[in-house]
């Protein structure tokens, strides 16, 4: 595939999954220069992360997208705390709260 065929890709994938411009993307990566929203690393591939309370599916209607993530923020400490409770956002909430209660100690 050439560069100009992937850059389509990716603006075709953008705007029918997110709803969004390559612009808004690059704004995006640009507000954390690049890294992750959550772990500050710098990954290959940029996820766009959205609230799936408003946009359940793989699409989001551009509204609900709340940053950029790694791979592993995205798929395992958000999916597996926010999407996989069905639980909604306050009890995500509750339990990052006490995980970091936990590593603290405090628990």
């Amino acid at each position: 595939m050439t560069s100009e065929e992937q850059r389509r890709t990716q603006r075709n994938n953008l705007q029918f999954r997110y709803n969004m411009t390559p612009e808004q993307f690059k704004v995006l990566c640009d507000k954390y220069q690049g890294r992750c929203w959550i772990c500050l690393r710098r990954p290959k591939l940029k996820q766009v992360d959205h609230d799936h309370a408003c946009c359940p599916d793989r699409r989001s209607c551009g509204k609900c997208v709340r940053g950029i993530l790694c791979t592993t923020c995205n798929n395992k400490l958000l999916g597996q705390v926010c999407q996989e409770t069905k639980r909604g956002k306050a009890h995500a909430i509750m339990v990052l709260e006490r995980g970091i209660r936990y590593l603290n100690g405090e628990l």
